[in-house]
């Protein structure tokens, strides 16, 4: 089981955990992490890829 200050893990540390880590504080346990599944790459959609879709150019639906 890793160890790991509890500095290190609310700095990024979380990201990078792959094994059952002990997260502590001052020599004192402060809790147990567990990592989850592995993630998903989705793939971009027609929304996420970034392109600008033309629309009408009235005013907007939310008054502004």
């Amino acid at each position: 089981m890793k160890q790991l200050a509890v500095r290190e893990f609310l700095r990024g540390g979380y990201q990078t955990i792959t094994e059952p880590t002990v997260i502590s504080s001052r020599g004192y346990i402060l809790f147990t992490v567990f990592p989850g599944p592995p993630r998903k790459k989705a793939s971009p959609t027609a929304q996420q890829s970034g392109t600008v879709r033309t629309g009408s150019t009235g005013p907007s639906p939310n008054g502004g």
